[in-house]
């Protein structure tokens, strides 16, 4: 486990120092996206670290969009 969380610090780092100048250069929208996806890469990063059986993000996803894509499909159903 100690082996998974240097390798996540050793990697959040050299993002941190790859995008530290181009950061400052953001407006607010971009940095909500970065943030986002940051975020999500740290949820993933904690499931891979302490070996947890969170939902993956395909299942999340599913669990969230699988009403309303089955009510378009059905809506952009021709009748035989």
């Amino acid at each position: 486990m100690m082996g998974k969380i240097l390798l996540l610090l050793v990697i959040y780092t050299a993002i941190w120092k790859a995008d530290v100048s181009k950061l400052k250069q953001l407006g607010g929208r971009e940095i909500t996206a970065y943030t986002a996806l940051l975020l999500l890469s740290v949820y993933l990063g904690i499931d891979y670290v302490m070996d947890l059986k969170w939902p993956f993000i395909e299942e999340a996803a599913n669990f969230f969009l699988s009403k309303p894509a089955e009510r378009i499909v059905k809506l952009l159903k021709v009748p035989s």
